[in-house]
């Protein structure tokens, strides 16, 4: 049986301060004068004048009124709206918890940097537990070490049921904080809102040595990008690393599963918003993670972090799918790899009519709605589609070369899955191509050995729905609650 994570409050129990100021989400488009898309995950939304006129004065700065209290918690829940920010929660509501496994210099580096902050070290049974002991004295924290090796999971609820201030800020040894203070000041007006459980910031590579350490400065593992949000299953950040996490501990309950070893974090964050909780993800806090430099450590990482998809797929088997892509997409994309552009076109234009008869009957501009709603997500589709065909299934696609029926699909893939990765970076290096095919490569093999294990197909069998454009639309009227006509 998984931990128990406490229920959240409901939604219509924790409303939206009057006086608040909340901003529209970056992701939001307004399509027409009654239609927005955008949110966590993404969405198709039909609202009434009130709504749209609500949403229009909070973009020019507006506050949360009474009128619109429960029409700001509802596009708060899904990810239209975000909260701005304002004081900061003393740096006394939180304890910071380090688990630790014979990191000497990893701690030697972070704990000065901390202090001012509560901080409790867990020893995860390390070899040099006395050296360790010292240093964390030393630092002014506080030591504890279990009595055998129990893993990650174990160490970080151990550290939490000492943690008596209303936040713990999980973060391992080997990430580097330049500056706590601040870092806490700009992560914890998040729990502003009485409903977020979890605050996560970006996690960057650290500037590494030779070809490993400086790929890594680029594509970290943990790095999840620049777009913030809240975070979802099935969304575009779909959960954040316990690398660095700050929970509330009241949200917390009995915490980590301690069975894995291995994507614990996802598990966690997944049980919190299955309770009704939010996770936010806020990249405009970056701190940096160490990198591996030696290749066979690097390649063990990558291909643990694929082995563990197998067991989250069987705990949460529905949100957690190699490949999610609806049929039109699916469709369309492949016969333009088969090159034929006329049955793309005809796909489209039937994807197109699908979702225009699915629109209500009185939704103004139903034709351009369902044109810019079903083009431009199939259009945004494929480099994302690409890279996720890459990720967990590239060692099929290399068998794929050898045939010349498979060929050219499989190349195409390949290399449009691997550059659509690289391109983030704000340097572009030749060489992190093939490196970033390698990682997939490894990380792929991980997924298909835990299905191998498991005897479960779950983690690599793709998941294809009928959604018209791969898009969710909820479009009854009035859909989204609001006091204002």
């Amino acid at each position: 049986m998984a931990p128990l994570i406490p229920a959240a409050s409901s939604p219509a129990e924790a409303p939206i301060p009057v006086g608040q100021h909340v901003r529209v989400d970056d992701s939001v488009e307004f399509i027409g004068d009654q239609v927005i898309t955008g949110g966590h995950p993404w969405r198709l939304l039909r609202l009434n004048s009130g709504a749209i006129r609500a949403l229009r004065s909070w973009q020019d700065g507006a506050p949360v009124t009474a009128e619109n209290q429960r029409l700001a918690r509802s596009l708060r829940q899904q990810g239209i709206l975000r909260l701005v920010d304002t004081e900061p929660l003393p740096l006394t509501d939180v304890t910071i918890v380090i688990p630790v496994f014979n990191d000497l210099s990893g701690l030697q580096s972070l704990l000065p940097r901390l202090r001012g902050v509560a901080v409790i070290v867990t020893d995860d049974c390390s070899p040099r537990g006395k050296e360790l002991h010292v240093l964390v004295e030393a630092n002014g924290a506080t030591y504890v070490r279990l009595p055998s090796n129990q893993g990650p999971a174990a160490a970080r609820n151990h550290g939490a049921s000492l943690v008596t201030t209303p936040y713990a800020w999980f973060l391992d040894s080997d990430v580097e904080s330049s500056n706590c203070r601040s870092e806490w000041d700009r992560l914890s007006g998040a729990f502003r809102d009485p409903l977020v459980a979890a605050v996560a910031p970006r996690i960057m590579g650290s500037d590494g040595e030779g070809v490993l350490g400086k790929y890594e400065s680029r594509h970290g593992p943990l790095d999840l990008g620049p777009s913030g949000g809240l975070v979802v299953p099935r969304a575009r950040v779909s959960y954040v690393p316990t690398a660095s996490l700050v929970v509330r501990r009241s949200a917390f309950g009995e915490g980590f599963d301690e069975s894995l070893r291995t994507g614990e974090d996802v598990d966690f964050i997944w049980r919190l918003t299955q309770r009704g909780w939010l996770v936010e993800y806020r990249p405009d806090v970056v701190q940096h993670h160490r990198s591996r430099p030696d290749t066979r450590k690097w390649l063990r990482q990558r291909h643990g972090y694929g082995r563990s998809a197998a067991t989250l797929a069987e705990r949460h088997p529905n949100e957690l799918s190699p490949l999610r892509v609806d049929a039109w997409t699916l469709a369309s994309w492949l016969t333009l790899l088969l090159r034929q552009p006329k049955w793309t076109a005809s796909t489209m234009a039937i994807a197109t009519r699908g979702l225009k008869d699915k629109l209500p009957e009185s939704l103004e501009d139903r034709d351009e709605v369902a044109q810019r709603v079903v083009t431009k997500g199939i259009a945004t589709s494929g480099g994302p589609l690409a890279q996720a065909i890459v990720r967990s299934y590239s060692p099929l696609l290399i068998v794929g070369l050898l045939s010349k029926r498979t060929r050219s699909v499989s190349g195409v893939l390949l290399l449009a899955g691997t550059v659509w990765k690289v391109r983030s970076a704000k340097r572009h290096v030749l060489i992190d191509a093939p490196v970033a095919l390698i990682d997939d490569v490894a990380y792929a093999t991980g997924v298909w050995r835990g299905a191998w294990e498991a005897r479960s197909w779950r983690a690599v069998k793709p998941t294809i729905t009928f959604a018209t454009g791969g898009l969710q639309a909820l479009l009854k009227k009035n859909e989204t609650p609001s006091t204002q006509r």
